[in-house]
Parts: structure tokens; sequence; C-alpha cells
């Protein structure tokens, strides 16, 4: 069975391809930007990139980062209390979170349209199956960007950046531990 696991980014997404037939050191990784200034750009560079990795591979099950429901906000500098500091200001990059769900929705109309059968997965439940964590206190993003590659090294699966490090994580996530494949297989044994 080849598993396809995507790490869509509004910067680079990253793929991992899995033929379940091959040890783990045989996943293939790419990666790729969207380009463009608007979301129509993004959004034909995107697929534009993505229809041919999937004509190439022909998965049989894909995987994809789901992204936050929500527009997140960050606190940047600064305290909230009297204490004599300045007051935090909130930071807030709602452009890249809508362009990363509209992006998601390219991948997803994408596999609909090459009929692949396929998941999401939030970030945290492919963490948890690959780094052995989904979330720890302290942690920050590039943080959690480093573990991933440092594990896809540890097996010795070649990645040439973090994002298809996380690609890797989201097929492995799908390799032993996504539900919906697992009935699909046993509906296939049947």
């Amino acid at each position: 069975m080849i598993l396809a696991g995507f790490d869509v980014s509004s910067s680079k997404t990253g793929v991992a391809i899995y033929d379940t037939r091959s040890p783990l050191s045989a996943i293939i990784t790419k990666s790729f930007a969207a380009e463009g200034d608007t979301p129509l750009e993004k959004i034909e560079s995107f697929t534009g990139r993505m229809i041919p990795i999937l004509k190439e591979y022909r998965p049989d099950f894909a995987a994809v980062e789901e992204p936050l429901p929500i527009i997140p906000s960050f606190k940047k500098g600064g305290s909230d209390d009297l204490g004599g500091e300045a007051p935090a200001s909130i930071v807030v990059n709602a452009r890249s979170s809508l362009i990363l769900n509209v992006l998601y929705g390219s991948a997803m109309t994408a596999l609909v349209g090459m009929k692949v059968p396929r998941e999401s997965v939030v970030v945290e439940t492919w963490r948890k199956a690959f780094l052995g964590y989904g979330r720890k206190r302290g942690m920050k993003r590039v943080d959690y960007k480093r573990a991933a590659k440092a594990q896809c090294d540890m097996l010795r699966i070649p990645v040439r950046n973090q994002d298809e490090a996380d690609a890797v994580g989201i097929v492995w996530w799908l390799h032993g531990h996504s539900q919906k494949l697992k009935l699909l297989e046993m509906a296939k044994a049947a």
C-alpha cells in the first residue's frame, strides 16, 4: 500500500510517500512552495505542484495536517500587569492562517479529484505517535520541528528540511494509528 503524508504550509509544504512493502528508510520526501501574492495565485501554484505528485505516486491513502480552526494570537513583549513594564501587544497573523486554510482545502480537493481516500490529522495527534508527545510545556514551534527532524535522522529517513520531517511524522501516524485506514484495510481484506 502506498501512503502519502502532507504537511501543508503557506511557506513550504512537506510531502512524504511511503510504500509499506519497503523499509522506513525508503520513504520518499519532497517539499514545495506555493508561490504568488494573492490567495488565488497561491492555490494555482499549490495545486500545480500537488497534482503531479499524486499522479506520479498514486497513493492508496493520504493524510493531511489539519490547520487550526481559529486564527491564533500571541503576546509579544512586556507584561499585562502594572509592574512597570510596557503592556504586551497581541500579534495576529490572520493572512497566514487564512492562506493555510485555503491551501488545506486545495489539498483535500486535489485528493478528492484524484479519488484518493484521505483523512486529516491534528498536529498534536501525529506528534504523539511520532515523537511520543503531542505538546510539551516550554516547547516552541521550532523545537517541535527540530524534534521531528531528529527523529527522522535517528530512523535514517532522509529529509532535506523540517517540513519534510513533519510530513514523515504524518505518514508515520497514518501507517500505524489511523482508524480510517485500518477500516479500509479490513474492508479490502473481507
